[in-house]
């Protein structure tokens, strides 16, 4: 083959016309000083790691690998033949600061184009990839035009070397690795991976040395219309996503690790369709905490098979609903009469959950059977019952095939528990009429961040519904603001649904204006419109290489990631002790709503702290 000659080539370019700098004044000599003088250390310099240079920790390989490459098991040792003529060792090479991407060469560039999606080359890969990534690329099965495969891809990847500065050269040319054979004569666990369809899209092993299955590689950028159905084609760039949410991730586990915090699971990962039910029970010493966070895991129901046609195929909403029981006698609450359940794109209203009463009639035993029609029937008064509502405690929007973890705050939910009681929680992510078979784990991490105080009371302001003409026909709310609260929170859950007039409330932009005695707090969901909008946001959470249009920029939201709280301190806007004069609108692009404009999911409150 070619193939040692092309890399070694790429990696020796610059250096022919690279000039002796050891005369240059500007670049002095190392090993000299400011005198000219030798300085004599008496050790070689120190040559930094790759994790030093990350600014990243080292995490020390684990031996003790699986058998078989599934979803989450922890990765073994493998060797694989490099067509540079070298072999690269697992074990030798794993630091934790660093992901490794293993990509095929048997996806086609798209439904009519039956080619690999290698001849469209590494352009742009490394501009999206972080620095901590290894990628190889391995011809898959045993096809008869492997050699050739193998490479024009060495080719494309030197070609590409050639183009970058000398640091980056060298740094990416120890990572960009063609495997020297197809995976059918690999003998290895990843040989293993590419034989099942556990890796049709790829595999990875991330930073917790965990394998992970791949996912879509088609790019937003890549739109042919041409096309029918699916119009977007595959580029090798995709690939870059995914070691950025593979970082996001191992950050985000780290921060929770560090922090002492009383963690209560209340779904074990069992395989429900639609909703499952829980008993949240509250620590006993709820009073030392001051934040609130939940924590849900959503994997596929077959751990044996890949994500894509696996896990659940929509966007759908999702809540974390807390079952609250309202007795007879007291004012019914406004907390959670937005309840939900519906698609991220149904602009029909707002089903409430689950209906679990029993609608039997029963007889009337209260009746007098005198034996005659002329004399009135006395009956006993009866008792009105208590009433149960479901008061939203998170929001999420889960993946289009793909597994997600969400950790959203949702410490105003702190004010509606009480320490050492048990309370019925609901997890809610598919409508009733296309469950999405799906292992769900939830924990409610409670916990102590030192803040000056904590939640103590909620009220409720305002709901969404059908944004239109009418939406802001809204009377202000008047709400006596207690005199011994420390501090004060607007809070607002806001998501936009719905494409009916022009692509509203999902895909325009519109905002949430919150007046509070005169100030305004304008909640902007300007996202809409953005091409990359939610791709751009991998490294904040969003669920990457979804099999759909997850790239799009949406209304507060995005597929594959928790719906964050609209939080400000609004305690200069109201005085204690006396009533805030609270209102709230909504606009499109800046103007009053149009009619048929989809429909806005909210929830808001005023957070008491003391």
């Amino acid at each position: 083959m070619k193939t040692l000659t092309l890399l070694a080539l790429a990696l020796a370019v610059a250096a022919c016309d690279k000039s002796d700098e050891s005369d240059n004044p500007d670049n002095p000599d190392p090993g000299l000083d400011d005198t000219g003088a030798t300085r004599d250390t008496g050790a070689p310099p120190t040559e930094l790691t790759d994790c030093e240079l990350l600014g990243l920790d080292p995490v020390p390989f684990n031996p003790d690998g699986d058998s078989l490459p599934l979803r989450h098991y922890t990765a073994p040792d493998f060797t694989l033949p490099l067509a540079d003529g070298s072999e690269w060792t697992f074990s030798e090479q794993f630091s934790g600061c660093e992901s490794y991407i293993f990509l095929p060469h048997s996806l086609p560039v798209d439904d009519a184009d039956g080619r690999s999606w290698w001849v469209e080359g590494m352009a742009g890969l490394l501009d999206k990839s972080p620095r901590n990534a290894h990628y190889f690329f391995i011809v898959r099965g045993n096809p008869a035009d492997a050699e050739s495969l193998i490479d024009a891809m060495a080719t494309d990847i030197g070609e590409n070397l050639a183009s970058l500065s000398d640091d980056d050269r060298e740094w990416w040319g120890s990572r960009l690795h063609v495997v020297a054979q197809p995976s059918n004569q690999i003998d290895s666990i990843i040989s293993l991976g590419f034989s099942g369809n556990i890796g049709s899209y790829g595999l990875a092993i991330d930073r917790f040395q965990k394998f992970r299955s791949l996912g879509s590689m088609a790019a937003v950028e890549a739109y042919d219309p041409s096309l029918d159905g699916w119009a977007w084609e595959r580029r090798i760039y995709e690939a870059g996503y995914q070691p950025e949410y593979y970082n996001y991730e191992f950050d985000r586990q780290l921060r929770l690790d560090a922090e002492d915090a009383t963690v209560v699971e209340v779904l074990d990962g069992g395989v429900e369709s639609q909703y499952a039910d829980g008993v949240l029970v509250v620590p006993d010493n709820l009073s030392d905490f001051d934040t609130l966070e939940i924590d849900v895991v959503m994997e596929c129901p077959n751990t044996n098979a890949v994500e894509i046609g696996n896990c659940g195929a929509w966007d759908y909403l999702a809540y974390m609903w807390l079952q609250v029981i309202i007795p007879a006698a007291e004012t019914k609450s406004l907390e959670g009469d937005d309840t939900g359940g519906d698609t991220t794109d149904d602009d029909s209203g707002t089903p409430e959950p689950p209906d679990e009463t029993d609608d039997t009639a029963s007889p009337d035993e209260g009746a007098a059977d005198t034996g005659s029609i002329d004399e009135p029937v006395e009956e006993e008064p009866v008792e009105p019952g208590p009433t149960t509502e479901w008061w939203e405690m998170a929001r999420f929007i889960t993946t289009y095939h793909r597994e997600s973890r969400w950790v959203v705050d949702a410490s105003h939910a702190l004010a509606w528990l009480e320490p050492g009681s048990e309370h019925t929680v609901r997890y809610e992510w598919a409508p009733p009429w296309n469950g999405q078979p799906t292992g769900v784990t939830t924990r409610f991490r409670f916990s102590n961040r030192g803040k000056a105080d904590r939640v103590s009371e909620t009220v409720h302001l305002f709901s969404g519904g059908g944004l239109n003409t009418s939406y802001n026909d809204r009377e202000p709310i008047e709400v006596p603001i207690p005199s011994d609260v420390s501090r004060v929170e607007l809070v607002a859950i806001t998501t936009g649904h719905g494409m009916a007039t022009s692509n509203c409330a999902e895909f325009c932009d519109h905002s949430h204006h919150f007046t509070i005695n005169g100030t305004e707090n304008a909640q902007v969901l300007d996202d809409p419109g953005l091409e990359s909008g939610c791709a751009n946001k991998v490294g904040s959470g969003v669920v990457p290489n979804q099999a759909g249009t997850w790239w799009f920029g949406r209304a507060g939201w995005c597929p594959g990631q928790e719906v964050e709280p609209y939080i400000v301190d609004v305690t200069d806007q109201v005085t204690l002790g006396e009533t805030a004069t609270i209102s709230y609108e909504a606009k499109i692009n800046g103007s009053a709503p149009f009619d048929d404009a989809g429909n806005i999911k909210l929830n808001s409150w005023l957070v008491y702290h003391r």
